[in-house]
């Protein structure tokens, strides 16, 4: 598959863990499905994995936020 992002063709389906920071405070989002660049880093999800994972980091944005 083409990465829509560069253009390699490096796009491979996977589950992996994800790395989140916000505001020098990190996490990890676990296993977020979708296709993934080996070139680029970018990834490509379906509606409602993009929509779970949106929801978890805004979830430890407001985390982070409250201990501020």
């Amino acid at each position: 598959m083409i990465c829509p992002f560069c253009d390699q063709p490096a796009m491979k389906h996977a589950v992996r863990d994800i790395p989140f920071e916000y505001k020098g405070e990190s996490t990890v989002i676990p296993h977020v499905e979708g296709d993934f660049c080996d070139g680029c880093g970018e990834m490509v999800m379906a509606d409602a994995e993009s929509l779970r994972v949106g929801t978890a980091m805004r979830a430890f944005q407001v985390q982070v936020d409250a201990r501020a």
